[in-house]
């Protein structure tokens, strides 16, 4: 006994894994008080299996020596019986509500009638036998019944020995429900067969299904109704018997006994008897006999093998229990896992990394974009100045041309490029500012929304973010001051007071940059005219002089739109870098104390998963070795019952 406390004290730890508001920690030690209540119970419990008709009653009467059970052809017990030793007679039933009641008058039956879920029971005898049959059969109390403890002074009693009667196994389901659970508890067994129909598959069946392959194996089988065999088919019977047994049960050398319990209560009636009564009746004392022989010297093997058949049905429960706990913490780790914060350095870095890319790319559409529409209008500017040129009839409108045509045609093409290409510029990467900023936001919203489950705080949105005139992010002056209008009138003033290079000047210092490289062109065409040619000559030359001065105007002016671009570019990636900023200000510390917070929750159910795993293996082992102490048990009541 002293390895079987060892096992409920194991399985007491195993419980303490429980939260002690877990529903399955209350019912799993409330097991465990049972098996150590069993552990110390001295009784030794005897339960009597069969089908209703096969005579089980009448044995038990018989054994008892009392006509105190009612018998019928008709399924009778439908409340377990728990029959000890007793002074006298009384009954105790437990109900399953919890309550308890002693019967030992006609008052308390009284009492009793008057529970509001017990109606129609009809006038109850005041003898207290009538009133336990009542109690034992009627339909509508047996259910509210856990089971009845009758004490009863019989000798076959004394010792300890309790009988536990079960309903029928083939009465209703209620009846084999309650005997199902009755059998649950027992040390030992007899299972009485009827001479008139021996162990019918019925019957077969809920032994399989419900005793235990060990308890099995402890079972006596007794033939009841053998008087009313033919004395030359008793000993063919018997072997029948024996041999459907061993064949339907799997028990080796089954002990089977030939009884006629009806011959002891015809005695106790005072009936006739019949030829061969005195025989039956010796029979019958050599059966309970040898049940009381057996149960003194086996009783320890017995019982300690149901305590650990107990054990390990709970060390089965505590397995599967400890299974499900360790599935839940396997999903509460997946949601904590799912819960858990980015690290914002991390998180901001990403999408840093992301916004910057969308914002390169949207620099190298507007680059590309930008360089096609110069080039285009280059194209259509030079066909401009040649045609303006080719229709120049001498020298003077030439010159008129030149001094005024062509730098306005050009100042106002590329006034309208820079004006476009700011536009433009503005937008697209305000647009693109905007896309990685909300993206950024929208991210960050999602493991706010964590943060706030967590921690209880103000949603996301309700946190002023920075704003910012993402306009000023373009610095329009990049654009216009190499594109401003070329001044016909300044062009035309500056050719007449200085000549060629002169009006070149004049022309950079109201055209900035392009305007320099402009005016200094079309002053040095006005200063050809000083030499002496031929007007076509002249022309000719002046339209390709034209020509490679617009070119190389507009080439400047795609260099400078591109730097102003680039500027643009950087003047968007620092607002979206302060934007990000804002994140890391703003959230830093509380992101940190969650993510501690979390990595600390994530801590203990790790060291939690531990221990129930490593009690699921110990729990394990723990039943390997009950199935060996079991094994030997098994060995060991071989041996003694050969000796019995």
């Amino acid at each position: 006994m002293n390895a079987a406390r060892e096992h409920l004290t194991f399985a007491r730890g195993l419980c303490d894994l429980f939260s002690a508001n877990d529903p399955r920690k209350a019912a799993l030690a409330a097991k465990i008080s049972q098996i150590e209540y069993r552990l110390d119970d001295p009784g030794y419990r005897l339960a009597v299996i069969g089908e209703f008709s096969s005579g089980k009653t009448t044995f038990i009467n018989a054994l008892i020596e009392s006509d105190l059970f009612p018998t019928s052809a008709l399924p009778t017990t439908a409340a377990a019986v728990e029959i000890r030793y007793g002074p006298r007679l009384a009954v105790t039933a437990r109900f399953r509500d919890g309550q308890v009641h002693r019967l030992r008058s006609r008052r308390w039956w009284h009492l009793f009638r008057r529970r509001p879920q017990l109606p129609g029971l009809g006038r109850v005898d005041a003898d207290l036998r009538r009133t336990l049959g009542q109690l034992i059969t009627d339909e509508t109390a047996a259910p509210l019944i856990a089971h009845l403890e009758v004490e009863y002074p019989a000798p076959f009693l004394s010792d300890g020995l309790i009988i536990v009667d079960t309903p029928g196994t083939n009465a209703a389901q209620g009846h084999s429900a309650v005997a199902h659970e009755a059998v649950s508890g027992a040390d030992v067994a007899v299972i009485v067969l009827s001479g008139l129909e021996v162990l019918p598959l019925s019957l077969v069946n809920f032994l399989l299904q419900t005793l235990d392959p060990r308890l099995l194996q402890r079972c006596a089988y007794v033939v009841t109704r053998m008087d009313d065999v033919r004395p030359a088919e008793r000993d063919e019977l018997l072997r029948f018997a024996t041999n459907r047994v061993r064949d339907e049960l799997g028990v080796e050398r089954p002990p089977v006994l030939a009884t006629a319990p009806q011959a002891v209560i015809r005695r106790l009636r005072r009936e006739s008897p019949r030829n061969d009564e005195q025989d039956w009746l010796d029979g019958f004392q050599q059966t309970r006999d040898w049940l009381q022989r057996t149960a003194k010297q086996q009783r320890e093997i017995a019982t300690t093998d149901t305590v650990l058949r107990h054990i390990d049905d709970t060390m089965r429960e505590l397995s599967v229990e400890l299974e499900a706990t360790s599935a839940q913490l396997a999903t509460e780790r997946a949601r904590l896992e799912a819960s858990q914060l980015s690290d914002l350095p991390s998180f901001l870095a990403g999408h840093r990394q992301a916004g910057t890319a969308v914002l390169r790319d949207t620099r190298t559409s507007l680059a590309n974009r930008i360089e096609y529409t110069v080039a285009t209008a280059r194209a259509a500017t030079v066909q401009a100045v040649a045609a303006e040129i080719d229709a120049c009839a001498n020298k003077q409108t030439l010159e008129a041309v030149l001094a005024s045509t062509v730098p306005t045609l050009v100042g106002q093409e590329m006034h309208r490029l820079g004006t476009e290409s700011a536009r433009l510029v503005e937008t697209e990467l305000e647009q693109a500012l905007s896309a990685a900023v909300t993206s950024v936001a929208a991210a960050f919203a999602a493991e706010y929304a964590k943060l706030e489950r967590r921690s209880g705080g103000p949603a996301g949105a309700a946190v002023a973010q920075p704003v910012v005139d993402t306009a000023a992010l373009v610095d329009t002056s990049s654009f216009t001051a190499a594109t401003a209008v070329f001044s016909q009138n300044t062009m035309r003033g500056a050719a007449g007071a200085a000549g060629g290079a002169a009006a070149g000047a004049a022309l950079g210092s109201v055209v900035p940059g392009i305007g320099t490289l402009v005016g200094g062109l079309v002053g040095g065409l006005i200063g050809m005219f000083a030499a002496t040619k031929a007007f076509a000559t002249m022309r000719d030359q002046t339209r390709e002089q034209a020509k490679s001065a617009t070119e190389a105007a507009f080439g400047q002016l795609s260099a400078r739109l591109g730097a102003g671009v680039d500027a643009a570019l950087t003047a968007h990636e620092h607002e979206f870098t302060r934007r990000l900023d804002w994140y890391r200000v703003t959230y830093q510390r509380r992101i940190d104390e969650v993510r501690a917070e979390h990595q600390h929750d994530l801590a203990q159910l790790t060291a939690y998963t531990q221990r129930v795993n490593a009690a699921r293996r110990d729990a394990a082992d723990r039943r390997v070795r009950v199935d060996h102490e079991r094994n030997a048990l098994a060995e060991e009541w071989m041996r003694g019952e050969r000796s019995v």
